[in-house]
């Protein structure tokens, strides 16, 4: 096989790599999109659930009623935090154990 040929052919197989390469990339974008709006969805319909089952248990919900929620949800969200922390760092304190030994 002589040079120009053989470089002919490694060019098209390169440029049907970039073309193969472009399409993947393109489809990962469009799969990433519609992940994201599946997520986003089912965190809607779950908002949306929660929205009636604390209806169907509070009633209809006046202006105190939404705060005195929210104040409890804020604390609820500050103590999981808090909790989740306090697991990270000791995770994080045993791997560094683990690496000095």
């Amino acid at each position: 096989m002589d040079w120009n040929k053989q470089i002919e052919k490694l060019e098209d197989e390169l440029k049907k790599l970039i073309e193969k390469e472009n399409r993947l990339a393109e489809r990962k974008k469009e799969v990433e999109e519609k992940l994201r709006k599946a997520k986003e969805q089912k965190e809607n319909e779950e908002n949306k659930q929660l929205a009636e089952i604390v209806t169907e248990y509070l009633g209809s919900m006046d202006a105190k009623k939404i705060e005195d929620l929210k104040t409890v949800l804020d604390m609820y969200m500050s103590e999981f935090t808090e909790e989740k922390e306090s697991e990270e760092e000791s995770i994080e304190e045993k791997e560094q154990e683990g690496e000095d030994k």
